[in-house]
């Protein structure tokens, strides 16, 4: 299990965007995100399906210029980023409820050693 904030960094709902592949853009706005597909977890939200969905939404973290937060929900298969995110604000309400974010610096602890 991966360890985080519970909830979203979000002040608004991102139903609309949930929808897309992907969304926003890493040299330029405040929040985007990525559907990530599961591969050895049943793709049910299970620890398994947690700890691949961390893994790869770090590598896009870590790619993406803009993000400094990431917010994660192995049950949705989603990873969203934030350009700023105040940690104690995160919505823990309705789809916010199944999002854990981490900042940055410690989603590089997630990414194996080369």
């Amino acid at each position: 299990m991966v360890i985080g904030y519970p909830g979203l960094c979000a002040r608004e709902a991102i139903r609309a965007e949930l929808a897309m592949r992907e969304w926003g853009d890493c040299a330029r706005d405040e929040t985007g995100g990525w559907r990530l597909k599961v591969k050895r977890g049943r793709g049910n939200g299970t620890s398994d399906d947690e700890g691949e969905l961390a893994q790869a939404c770090a590598e896009r973290c870590r790619r993406c210029r803009r993000c400094a937060f990431a917010s994660v929900s192995a049950q949705l298969g989603v990873c969203t980023w934030w350009h700023a995110c105040n940690v104690t604000e995160l919505r823990t309400e309705g789809l916010g409820a199944s999002f854990y974010t981490l900042p940055k610096h410690a989603l590089g602890l997630l990414l194996p050693v080369a």
